[in-house]
């Protein structure tokens, strides 16, 4: 029997999710029965792979490059008039399926999946006339004015792929409320999970819903100062690792003060729309009691850093949760692969719908390379140095093929190894302020 290698498998079960895609288009056209259905040159497939193919190029270059490189002799306004009919919906769907069949085994730790949830702003064609244009300040030109999507993503920190995805107009951008979605998306799974988060999810209900949720766990950094959740108040400034228990209500009656109850200030049930602040959202009955672990330690600066959770301290130590906290930036890093190497932020498109269809596709693109670098790639070390697979350069030989298809699955694995970059894990670097990069227009893109 010939060896499948491991590339092969990977472009194999993309394929096999495109397929199944197909069979169920009806559920992911904007008419149902009606889109799709007529012998066409580009049938709903040839759609999706289309756009899979495509670069950091315009429209035109790309469509270009369909006719040279596939043989798929269209026009850019069919293509485009194509895509439109597609749902956002039609990308997640492909990314779910194809998680399903090309992640085989899956890392963990302790018996645990790790997953970090946070988010990140993606420009596209600005269009003043939807949720996902931001004005700005007034004394904004009209030139100056831009749109965005919000990306809230799930990533398995040790598998290295996006597991799940929310896309919001940047002023509809909630992600604390898109992280609720997510654990009650997978609390039917029967693997214990752990999801890690950074301080813009501190919130009452996060904690809620880890506690209530079969197999679910958190690790959530929260403020260490006067600021801090309220049960947290009486703790000293020092390393610490204890359990606190403390009844959330929303009446505040004079037995509930007596008991030490944290008030939720949800709002009123008059009529009155409920308070949208992350600390008032509660989606559970009061009053609610649970216990939670809060573990705090001292960093080199001499700062403390809080963690909350509700990992049993028997299988997690203090040491472990801060292990667990500092892999969370592996998501922050990837963010950076998916939008300049994967290439997210270049679409080809002014519609918000296709626009968020693109990201999906690209979080796919991204998960194609790593199925491939986690199986084929292994840490090296030297006397020196460590070296790791340069990841830029193995999306740079996936996209290529998929494009041409015109090297063995043996070239491609033997040409991802070649490409290696030193590895410096660990390593400290002071946070910087990120300056935004605008929305590439589309006559200003490259022509080759």
């Amino acid at each position: 029997m010939a060896q499948q290698y491991e590339s092969e498998r990977v472009f194999a079960a993309l394929e096999q999710a495109i397929r199944q895609l197909a069979k169920e288009k009806d559920k992911f056209v904007l008419r149902p029965g009606k889109d799709f259905t007529r012998d066409r040159k580009l049938s709903f497939t040839d759609t999706i792979l289309a756009y899979m193919k495509f670069s950091g190029d315009s429209l035109t270059s790309e469509v270009q490059a369909l006719r040279l490189n596939g043989g798929l002799d269209v026009t850019k306004s069919a293509v485009s008039q194509r895509i439109a009919k597609i749902k956002p919906e039609a990308g997640e769907e492909l990314l779910r399926l194809f998680n399903e069949n090309a992640l085989i085994k899956p890392k963990t730790d302790k018996g645990h999946r790790v997953f970090a949830v946070d988010g990140s702003d993606i420009n596209i064609a600005h269009n003043p006339n939807t949720p996902a244009a931001m004005v700005g300040s007034k004394k904004l030109s009209s030139e100056e004015k831009y749109s965005q999507l919000h990306l809230n993503a799930v990533f398995d920190l040790i598998n290295g792929i996006y597991l799940d995805a929310i896309i919001q107009p940047k002023q509809e951008q909630d992600e604390v409320g898109a992280a609720w979605q997510f654990m009650d998306r997978m609390n039917n799974s029967v693997e214990p999970r752990i999801f890690i988060m950074d301080r813009g999810y501190e919130s009452y209900n996060t904690l809620a819903h880890a506690v209530k949720s079969p197999n679910t766990y958190v690790v959530q950094r929260v403020k260490s100062d006067k600021n801090c959740m309220k049960f947290l108040q009486d703790l000293e400034q020092k390393e610490l690792d204890v359990d606190k228990t403390f009844t959330l209500n929303n009446r505040q009656t004079k037995a509930a003060k007596k008991a030490g109850h944290i008030i939720l200030r949800t709002g009123s049930t008059k009529g009155k729309d409920l308070k949208k602040d992350d600390y008032a959202r509660f989606d559970y009955s009061f009053p609610f009691t649970m216990t939670i672990r809060v573990v705090r330690f001292r960093l080199s600066s001499g700062e403390y850093e809080t963690l909350l959770t509700n990992l049993p301290r028997d299988e997690f130590s203090a040491d472990d949760l801060r292990e667990l906290y500092w892999r969370r930036w592996g998501i922050e890093t990837s963010f950076r692969e998916l939008k300049y190497a994967v290439g997210a932020v270049n679409m080809h498109t002014r519609r918000i719908s296709t626009s968020a269809l693109e990201i999906f596709l690209s979080l796919v693109k991204f998960n194609l390379t790593e199925f491939i670098v986690m199986a084929i790639g292994e840490t090296k070390y030297t006397a020196k140095h460590a070296y790791r697979i340069n990841h830029k350069i193995a999306v740079v030989i996936c996209l290529t093929q998929m494009r041409l298809h015109n090297r063995s699955w043996e070239d491609i694995e033997a040409e991802i190894k070649r490409n290696i970059e030193i590895y410096r894990p660990g390593r400290p670097d002071t946070r910087k302020t990120i300056v935004p990069k605008t929305f590439v227009y589309f006559t200003y893109r490259t022509a080759a």
